[in-house]
C-alpha cells in the first residue's frame, strides 16, 4: 500500500536507480516509513541488488555496537 507516496517513492526509486550517498527516511510515529522501506526492500531485490533489513533497537542491535549490526546484516542479506 503505497498510495500518496508518489513523491517519496519518486525519490527513493531514483536514489536507488543512482547509487550514490546516503537516503533518510523521516517521520511521525505510524506514518508509514516502515512500509515504505519494505516496498523499496523489494523493489531492490527485484532489481538485483543485495539487500539486508536491520531493525536498529537500543537494546538488540544499536548503534554503538557495530559488530552486531554487522552481525544483523549478514544474517539477513539476500
Amino acid at each position: 500500500m503505497t498510495v500518496g507516496r508518489d513523491r517519496e517513492l519518486d525519490g527513493l526509486l531514483r536514489w536507488l536507480a543512482g547509487g550514490s550517498g546516503s537516503a533518510l527516511v523521516v517521520g511521525e510515529y505510524g506514518s508509514g516509513k516502515s512500509h515504505l522501506l519494505r516496498y523499496l526492500y523489494f523493489r531492490a531485490m527485484q532489481s538485483g541488488y543485495a539487500v539486508a533489513l536491520v531493525r536498529l533497537e537500543p537494546n538488540e542491535t544499536p548503534l554503538y555496537k557495530p559488530k552486531r549490526v554487522y552481525r544483523d546484516v549478514v544474517l539477513s542479506l539476500e
